[in-house]
């Protein structure tokens, strides 16, 4: 008897096994780039040091949100 992925009623069951397979190492790779890039990017424009730590938190937690949202 052949498994449905639909019961007598059309209701539909949930698969076995994860719907996200996660983050792979080039997803995390681009993250982590494009923080350092940021951050770097926010150095050269404006050569203060206040504005570079301000602009690491919020692409630290940028990062963070993007990571946790897709997990």
């Amino acid at each position: 008897m052949p498994v449905s992925d639909q019961n007598r009623s059309g209701a539909t069951r949930r698969r076995s096994g994860r719907s996200n397979p996660g983050w792979s190492a080039r997803g995390l790779l681009l993250i982590i780039e494009g923080t350092l890039a940021g951050i770097g990017g926010v150095f050269v424009a404006t050569t203060s040091l206040l504005a570079t730590a301000i602009a690491a938190f919020a692409a630290l937690i940028l990062a963070l949100t993007i990571v946790t949202i897709n997990r």
